[in-house]
């Protein structure tokens, strides 16, 4: 193939690269066998990634490689929500958790994911919009993701996904129930709500959720309300998950459409968490961006 034209590299040189001098010079020496110009741009601040984004498409780069881990993705959505022009996107999975990579079906190791990767095809991937917040596989709120955001970067950097399981484990008694409305197109829900999940495929991680039919890039959000606090209810989930069809489950409501709104019913203060970061304060309204993101996919996808 001939090479593309320039791709800038978004590098956040806190998701698990202590070696980022050397790690520079590698990443640039590999994409430079398909670009002609690499840029590399380490991140310095939280949000830095939108703003280095942002200048990607305004200055019209062919691609922007985001290199870190899912807030570091969300982070380079989030800039090109309102361009006209985005470039396509490689992802460069290095943080903790890499979810939106896995989906993709990418490679995880380092020295291998970028001549892993086929530039002749990126695929359009739908992106849920809420406020001038974008995030690419999950919008959830309850007891997990809170406990998921309670790990601190030093714990990830030291512990790895482990850090998340054992905070995850210290919690998962804990039972808070939230007085919610839901709505998704013309389906409404009311009513109590233990976790909330809403997901932009049919996967999370490399694992498929039994019994939803929903893809990347079909325009629909997928909605999973988890009604009752109790651990075993919690319990029977897991396994409606792992060995049924989970839209069936008892405790478990299922909505499915293109534009989902979420409120409380009340004064409880209650914060969704984006991609696995802590994000905004209810009420939301969440919209699938459709068409508009393309990313880069391996060569065996």
């Amino acid at each position: 193939m001939s090479k593309l034209k320039n791709i800038m590299v978004i590098m956040n040189p806190s998701s698990g690269l202590s070696d980022s001098g050397k790690f520079k010079e590698k990443i640039e020496e590999q994409l430079s066998k398909y670009f002609e110009e690499v840029r590399i741009e380490e991140t310095q601040r939280k949000g830095h990634a939108c703003e280095l984004a942002k200048e990607a498409s305004e200055k019209r780069f062919d691609s922007i490689c985001s290199v870190g881990g899912d807030g570091t993705l969300s982070e380079v959505l989030t800039g090109l929500l309102d361009q006209e022009y985005v470039p396509k996107i490689l992802i460069f999975p290095s943080g903790t958790g890499n979810i939106m990579s896995k989906i993709l079906k990418y490679n995880q190791n380092r020295d291998k994911v970028i001549d892993s990767i086929n530039f002749d095809e990126a695929i359009p991937v739908d992106i849920g919009r809420v406020g001038n917040k974008a995030f690419g596989f999950i919008l959830s709120l309850g007891v997990v993701p809170d406990a998921l955001n309670e790990v601190s970067n030093e714990d990830k950097e030291k512990f790895g996904f482990m850090a998340y399981v054992a905070n995850l484990l210290k919690n998962i008694n804990t039972q808070k129930e939230y007085n919610l409305e839901v709505h998704v197109d013309n389906f409404v829900y009311r009513g109590k709500v233990d976790h909330l999940a809403a997901t932009m495929s049919n996967k999370f991680s490399v694992i498929k959720i039994p019994g939803v039919d929903s893809s990347l890039n079909d325009g629909n959000i997928n909605v999973f309300i988890l009604k009752d606090a109790a651990f075993l209810s919690r319990a029977k989930m897991g396994i409606d998950f792992i060995a049924g069809d989970i839209t069936k489950s008892e405790n478990i409501e299922f909505m499915q459409g293109k534009k989902l709104t979420i409120k409380s019913l009340d004064d409880q203060e209650i914060y969704i968490d984006l991609d696995g970061d802590k994000g905004l304060k209810l009420p939301v309204e969440v919209e699938v961006i459709s068409g508009k993101y393309r990313i880069y996919v391996p060569k065996k996808y």
